[in-house]
């Protein structure tokens, strides 16, 4: 489970980049927001974000692994 302080650390830029990468970059038919993505198991949401990195832009990239550095992720 995410915990919602885990989220709460996150600024207002991650917290988009987060829901977009749950959401787009798989074109997930179950949609989350913000007060919803504290439904997904941890590991799972890790995984996501783990394939996500593959599609990052290269001068994006170190945002993205800061951002999951936050959620416990080490990319």
């Amino acid at each position: 489970m995410i915990y919602r302080h885990e989220i709460n650390r996150l600024t207002d830029e991650e917290k988009g980049v987060l829901i977009y990468a749950l959401n787009e970059v798989f074109n997930s038919k179950v949609k989350v927001d913000i007060d919803t993505v504290t439904s997904y198991k941890k590991d799972v949401m890790h995984a996501k974000l783990r394939a996500a990195k593959e599609k990052v832009k290269s001068e994006h990239i170190d945002f993205f692994c800061d951002m999951c550095g936050k959620l416990g992720l080490d990319l």
